[in-house]
């Protein structure tokens, strides 16, 4: 029974991180509330009091503590607060359900939840897309459960998901992640998300040849926090390159292509070095509203690592790289997930992907990552450790 409801709450946080607009926004912020402190009491109830005051409470405090801060400033509304509050609950929550499957013998269970909930939602996706079309497709609430951006990560945490809940020493397994990556690609392209088509191939390619060569360095936690932290500086080293009067020239006159990369480098020029300067430390709060407030057109940095450091300030980014770091130190075996978090990071550089995707990659990565011994080499998937 324990376990039964264990992978109810496991469902109901997927539901919980990816909203389903189809629902009234009202009941579905009620269902999220109530979900999270549902799992919040079955957490506090049944995890040690060392794993209680874990290391997700490091960026939890932060966001906490910026919200306060902004709010005691008179420069935050009280449902402002409110989300921040939420969305460090939201944090805690799931990198404590992780960290209570790993220390319960759960990890295929939530594993493979997670990847069932994911193919249903790419599934209800398809079927969303072929019925709504892809027209006006940005907007929020475009599909079932968000834009064209949200649909497409759907779409690359699955590939991630599959290859991490199946044996993939079975030929018939890599095949199908295979076709899962050509599907993942014709939907990006079909949607016109161009980020994540080149975000997925990037990231396909970056795993599959460093997993061929044994290349294990594109796991060491030095490499992917300082790739991180290079996304935050490359939209700046591209606006440099963009205002020389050769390369713009070439890019404008004689190909006749825009150099605004949809707007990107307008926010790069006029607003967010103003804006992280200040108010460096602690940042504007989550879900702030502030480049909107100031620019009258974008809601947000287009920028992964930077947007974080706009609502949480220079402590809530350190915070960030610290929690991927701890993460990742001491892998060895690499892992399917770093197909998600690679994707994340490379659609990072023009997309605020430093998100709830770019997390579970992180945290699957840090607790659910089964070892060779776990391995039925006559299944198609994991042993259950809990049977």
């Amino acid at each position: 029974m324990r376990i039964a409801v264990f992978d109810l709450y496991v469902y109901l946080l997927f539901f919980s991180l990816f909203k389903a607009y189809f629902i009234p926004d009202a009941l579905r912020q009620f269902i999220k509330i109530i979900t999270l402190f549902l799992i919040l009491m079955f957490l506090l109830k049944r995890l040690k009091k060392k794993d209680i005051f874990n290391f997700s409470l490091l960026f939890s405090s932060v966001v906490i503590i910026s919200g306060l801060y902004n709010y005691i400033l008179d420069s935050y509304t009280t449902k402002a607060l409110l989300d921040s509050l939420l969305y460090a609950l939201t944090f805690y929550d799931l990198y404590s359900i992780f960290l209570y499957a790993k220390k319960n013998g759960f990890i295929t269970r939530v594993s493979n939840n997670l990847y069932r909930a994911n193919l249903l939602y790419c599934l209800l996706t398809i079927v969303s897309v072929l019925v709504v079309g892809v027209e006006n497709n940005s907007n929020v609430s475009a599909y079932l459960f968000g834009n064209k951006f949200t649909s497409s990560y759907l779409f690359i945490m699955l590939i991630a998901l599959y290859g991490f809940t199946h044996n993939m020493n079975r030929k018939k397994n890599k095949i199908r992640i295979c076709l899962l990556v050509v599907i993942g690609c014709i939907f990006t392209v079909y949607v016109g998300c161009g980020t994540a088509t080149v975000a997925l191939v990037t990231a396909v390619l970056v795993f599959f040849i460093g997993k061929s060569t044994k290349l294990r360095v594109i796991q060491s936690p030095i490499v992917v926090v300082s790739i991180i932290m290079g996304t935050a500086i490359i939209p700046f080293v591209i606006n440099a390159i963009l205002k020389i009067d050769v390369v713009r020239y070439i890019i404008f006159d004689i190909f006749h292509r825009s150099i605004t990369v949809y707007g990107r480098f307008e926010i790069y020029n006029k607003y967010l070095y103003d804006l992280l300067c200040n108010k460096f430390w602690l940042g504007y709060g989550y879900s702030n509203g502030v480049m909107m407030s100031v620019s009258g057109v974008f809601g947000n940095a287009q920028n992964g690592l930077l947007e974080q450091m706009m609502n949480f300030g220079f402590i809530g980014g350190i915070a960030i790289l610290v929690l991927v770091f701890y993460a990742l130190r001491k892998k060895k075996e690499l892992s399917y997930m770093l197909i998600l978090l690679y994707a994340m990071i490379v659609a990072a550089i023009f997309e605020v992907t430093i998100n709830w995707f770019f997390w579970i990659a992180v945290f699957s990565i840090q607790w659910l990552e089964k070892q060779r011994g776990e391995i039925n080499e006559k299944s198609d998937n994991f042993i259950d450790a809990t049977s």
